[in-house]
């Protein structure tokens, strides 16, 4: 029974295993295309990212970068880590994932994180007075600078929506991107070296 088992166990983990190593030359190529696909997504972030003060009116999107960056940083990066917490250039370079791949990671990661609520539904009782503490001082500060403003009534519990979060992801990933992008032009040219 026991030998049946490892034939079996074999026979499917045996493919797994042989995948074989692209060469140089194969990573090289890859590398160059990824590098092309990142710098084009970093520039519609950019984009995006430029319009968002327009899009929010400049105070709510400040409102909203700062608070959200403050509950990250009070969390350890807790939302940084989920959203882009893979080690997206071991993926690209080990298991050859296209920028695709690594997209849809993301974008899973950032579904997760709002069907979750994670910054209100955590099951630790001193995060959730932590975030509260950090939304009542920050809400409060942008309530006496902008009585009449668009966000004087947001609540609590909002804060998982993705137009209250979209500063802060947005920022982050561009800030993301460019780590990644500076991680594969040292290893580019290292294989140009090779």
């Amino acid at each position: 029974m026991k030998k049946q088992l490892f034939i079996v166990f074999l026979t499917f983990t045996f493919p797994f295993f042989a995948i074989a190593k692209p060469s140089n030359t194969e990573l090289l190529t890859h590398l160059k295309t990824v590098k092309e696909d990142l710098e084009d997504m970093r520039e519609e972030v950019s984009d995006e990212l430029e319009d968002l003060p327009e899009e929010y009116g400049e105070e709510n999107y400040l409102f909203l970068l700062k608070m959200i960056t403050e509950i990250d940083r009070q969390l350890n990066h807790k939302l940084k880590n989920h959203i882009c917490g893979i080690k997206a250039i071991e993926l690209i370079c080990n298991d050859m994932q296209t920028v695709t791949d690594i997209s849809n990671i993301i974008t899973t990661n950032i579904d997760i994180l709002r069907v979750t609520n994670c910054l209100y539904a955590a099951s630790d009782a001193r995060k959730i007075a932590l975030i509260k503490r950090i939304f009542t001082k920050q809400h409060a500060e942008y309530c006496k600078n902008h009585p009449d403003g668009d966000l004087t009534d947001l609540e609590f519990i909002e804060l998982h929506q993705p137009d209250i979060l979209a500063p802060f992801l947005l920022t982050y990933l561009s800030q993301w991107l460019e780590s990644l992008l500076k991680e594969i032009d040292v290893k580019i040219k290292r294989l140009e070296k090779a």
